[in-house]
Parts: structure tokens; C-alpha cells; sequence
């Protein structure tokens, strides 16, 4: 999905979500969202909703996409959705872990000597340790 549908598709949720915490009779199932999601999503939605199955009472060579949204029944099963394809693309985008820097504490750092080979830059002192070291240098 690209950003622009990702992002139009982000405000109708914040939308819907608005609207239904104000108003208890706020419609379950918004129409406009079917142009966003192809047959096979929608097909996956209702899978979904029945637990990995579709009943075998209801005939999706027959039906409509329109129809098929009207079978989901509620904004609630395509926001659901959505967001978890949007979790799993950004798993898939995130493959690597980034590197953790240890940070060591003010305390540690006073009682520890300095190291030559590596020493330590300002910006990876804290605040506080700088002032000092430039108050003694004055």
C-alpha cells in the first residue's frame, strides 16, 4: 500500500474512531472504505472475522465488493486489518536491530580513570559533568 492510501486510509480511521466515541449511533459500517481494499483483503477480512473460515452459506463468487463489505459488517474488522498488514510491513522494513550504547551513570564515570586510547567526547558526557570539568579548567 502506498503512503498516500496509507495515510488517507490513517484520517477515515481517526474519523470513524472520533465519531464513535462521541456517538453511540454512529454508523458501524462506512461505505467509502471499499475502494481502499482489493477483493482478496476484503475476502481476507471476513476469514477473519469467522475464525479462518468463510461459511459455506455465503456464495463470494457471487459477491460484489460493496456486498462483501456489507458481510463484515463493521469499520472496526478493517481497521483491524489494516493495522496489523501496517505492523507487518514495518517488521519487514525493520530486519535489523539497531546497536544499544550502553550509558554509564554520572557516578560511575567520576571514579573511573580515563581511558587514552578512548576518550570520551562531550556530547556523550552529561550536562552536568561538563560544567564541572569547565569550571576547573578556569
Amino acid at each position: 500500500m502506498d503512503k498516500e492510501t496509507k495515510a488517507t486510509l490513517l484520517k477515515q480511521f481517526s474519523i470513524i474512531l472520533r465519531n464513535r466515541s462521541k456517538d453511540a449511533k454512529y454508523p458501524k459500517l462506512s461505505q467509502s472504505l471499499v475502494e481502499y481494499y482489493s477483493r482478496k483483503d476484503l475476502i481476507d477480512i471476513l476469514k477473519k472475522k469467522h475464525d479462518g473460515k468463510v461459511p459455506s452459506e455465503l456464495n463470494l463468487m457471487e459477491c460484489e465488493n460493496s456486498e462483501l463489505l456489507k458481510l463484515i459488517g463493521d469499520d472496526m474488522f478493517l481497521i483491524s486489518y489494516s493495522t496489523e498488514q501496517w505492523s507487518k510491513d514495518t517488521q519487514v522494513n525493520n530486519t535489523s536491530v539497531p546497536q544499544v550504547q550502553k550509558i554509564t551513570p554520572v557516578a560511575e564515570k567520576k571514579t573511573s580513570t580515563p581511558d587514552p586510547k578512548n576518550p570520551v567526547k562531550d556530547e556523550q558526557k552529561p550536562n552536568s559533568q561538563i560544567n564541572k570539568e569547565e569550571k576547573k579548567d578556569k
